[in-house]
């Protein structure tokens, strides 16, 4: 079956919203007053699809496409360049198992993984991150957002758990 007609993942529930790094609310570099360190201490609710003692992997709450996930260490670090080895090694332990997680639970073949680094290379929240952006075929690819419902949202982090 098509994602496109893909009952779990109807296109009459989404719609499309401006990318975030063109409007001027660029995240603090402050771990006090980053987004993803909130979601870390739970003040932020999430949608995890996968969790071990140094990362997290939850779905964007706008997502570029379905199935669209963040990586992050659990260690506060606002950049690629500023993470140590470890922190590294434990992302790179985890991201072909997560994002073969992802693309298995929304049926796609092909992804992207992205990391961008300081406000000009799109970076908006400053903690880093991976996104894993699933990509199918007979979906265009825009630069828009999707609006996707907290049920939407936790049936693909259901279906993307249960393949890791």
């Amino acid at each position: 079956m098509s994602p496109i007609n893909n009952p779990l993942f109807p296109r009459t529930t989404s719609r499309i919203l401006p990318h975030p790094a063109k409007t001027n609310s660029v995240s603090s570099e402050d771990p006090e007053d980053c987004t993803f360190c909130k979601i870390l201490s739970g003040q932020l609710p999430c949608t995890k699809v996968f969790e071990n003692d140094e990362i997290l992997a939850f779905l964007d709450i706008a997502p570029i496409s379905r199935g669209h996930t963040l990586v992050i260490p659990k260690t506060h670090v606002s950049s690629l360049t500023l993470a140590s080895p470890s922190i590294m090694s434990s992302l790179g332990s985890v991201l072909p198992q997560i994002s073969n997680a992802v693309i298995q639970g929304v049926g796609a073949k092909d992804f992207n993984l992205l990391q961008n680094n300081g406000q000009i290379a799109g970076q908006v929240v400053f903690h880093l991150h991976f996104h894993i952006i699933p990509r199918f075929k007979d979906v265009e690819s825009g630069r828009g957002r999707l609006m996707i419902s907290k049920d939407e949202n936790e049936k693909i982090g259901k279906e993307i758990r249960a393949k890791l």
